[in-house]
């Protein structure tokens, strides 16, 4: 082990013997303490293994921390707490807006309380109602990049989604979405709501969460949904770090924690930092890392995730994993999908949709006792050998017809494992007796048990079930 200086940061040092084994997460390589992701598309991450105060003794790091981040800090007392905008200009005398939108508080919407450093001299209040407040306007002489910064303690909601889409937000237009290229650090200004947040932000090619303060904070769901709108969009590659991200707090009751939280966010999303993200307070992931355009068509690779690394996430609270990861079409692997605690999910449909995962998917120790829908799970996912552990479902909570429409379509089940799924279902209790079962291609052995099983899921449980036949 051997601790050094961080450069530029003399209260803090990183231990550059630090290994892979010393990382969180898998993904990339670690060389002499840090860790790089470097994606197809050539976005990388570097993050620090392990880091501590100077002056401390044995292993007290504070890792994985974002390198870029860190190297800026200085002692505690001097973290950056100010969110920080860059904002590209293209002529003289361009406006820039900042998204921002009501913050409703038992139904009145709270005032702000907050200030702009606009980066050329001026400075701007916003107070009272965030909707079209002048100080969250600025026109800049120069064309170029301006790197803005804004204060607390009163900036309730940050919000960029643009008035064409939806509920005009700031007075945001796709055109000045389009001019926040980057964002260097979310910051402690008072946030209380973060849904929608990014949403459009189509130019904006890198996003660092840094240091921010989530405790008061409802939600982020929807936070970079929709950065492609259809299948024209040109969002640029975008390089996302969340690293030590606290969801913890999300409890507020609202349904929106993290759902879509990067649905069809990017194109390219080229690098996802996940580590020591907290979502135990979280209660839906539903379409979390959906790859869809427009509720219809797919965007080709708009995420371009070959693996999504779920270890970071506490999901034991979550209800609903609906279209988690669906349409996703370059994602081959999710590492540490087999100890997710999945005991209080209740909604599955089209969890997997779609996917290219491959090989077996191993999901042995998942708890479904309280599930009652299974609907597209696994459809077209045609490259998956095996499901160890799909034979463990329970159907005795399903509430209404259909919940298996789709459930195995086009995928193949070693025989043996078919075998066991039919024998399973047909020995439970049903609440809800008809189902359109599709199970794929998987075929069962003829004359044994499992035929018995079928047949009374089809004459006694009135199932009708599509599969490969007999072996």
């Amino acid at each position: 082990m051997a601790w050094v200086a961080i450069p530029n940061n003399p209260d803090w040092e990183y231990d550059n013997a630090a290994t892979a084994a010393d990382c969180i997460g898998a993904n990339g390589t670690t060389t002499s303490g840090i860790r790089t992701f470097t994606s197809a598309s050539g976005g990388v991450q570097l993050t620090y293994v392990k880091v501590r105060r100077v002056g401390e003794t044995g292993d007290t790091s504070k890792g994985e921390l974002s390198k870029g981040f860190w190297d800026a800090k200085g002692d505690e007392d001097d973290i950056e707490t100010d969110m920080i905008l860059v904002f590209r200009t293209t002529t003289a005398n361009e406006e820039v807006r900042i998204g921002a939108a009501h913050y409703y508080v038992n139904g009145q919407s709270t005032d702000y309380d907050a200030s702009i450093d606009w980066g050329d001299g001026t400075t701007s209040a916003v107070t009272g109602s965030p909707v079209n407040n002048a100080g969250l306007v600025h026109t800049f002489a120069s064309a170029g990049d301006h790197t803005v910064r804004v204060s607390g303690p009163g900036f309730h909601e940050v919000n960029f989604k643009p008035g064409s889409i939806s509920t005009d937000c700031g007075g945001n237009t796709e055109a000045q979405t389009d001019k926040l290229i980057s964002v260097l650090n979310l910051g402690d200004i008072g946030h209380k709501a973060l849904r929608f947040a990014f949403q459009r932000t189509r130019q904006m090619s890198s996003f660092t969460l840094g240091h921010t303060d989530l405790s008061n904070c409802t939600g982020m769901g929807d936070f970079f949904r929709y950065r492609t709108w259809n299948m024209n969009d040109n969002a640029v590659p975008c390089t996302v770090d969340l690293t030590g991200l606290d969801m913890s707090g999300f409890t507020d009751g609202s349904p929106r924690w993290a759902s879509g939280m990067f649905e069809n966010s990017a194109v390219n999303m080229n690098t996802l930092n996940l580590t020591g993200i907290n979502t135990a307070g979280i209660t839906s992931m539903n379409s979390l890392f959906t790859n869809i355009a427009g509720g219809s068509s797919v965007v080709a690779n708009a995420l371009n995730l070959t693996t999504i690394d779920v270890r970071p996430f506490n999901t034991s609270s979550v209800t609903s994993f609906s279209s988690m990861f669906s349409q996703n079409a370059t994602l081959t692997t999710i590492t540490g999908i087999e100890d997710m605690d999945i005991s209080s999910g209740i909604y599955f449909a089209l969890m997997f949709y779609a996917t290219d995962l491959t090989g077996s998917l191993d999901i042995s120790s998942w708890d479904f006792s309280n599930a009652t829908q299974y609907s597209w799970m696994f459809y077209s996912c045609d490259k998956l050998t095996d499901i160890i552990g799909i034979e463990n479902i329970n159907v005795t909570n399903l509430y209404s017809t259909g919940e298996f429409v789709g459930f195995l379509h086009d995928v193949t089940l070693p025989t043996s494992r078919y075998d066991q799924l039919l024998i399973n279902l047909a020995a439970q209790t049903k609440n809800q007796a008809t189902q359109t079962a599709n199970f794929g291609n998987s075929q069962y052995t003829a004359g044994g048990a499992a035929e018995a099983a079928r047949t009374s899921l089809i004459s006694n449980d009135g199932y009708t079930i599509t599969d490969g036949g007999s072996a």
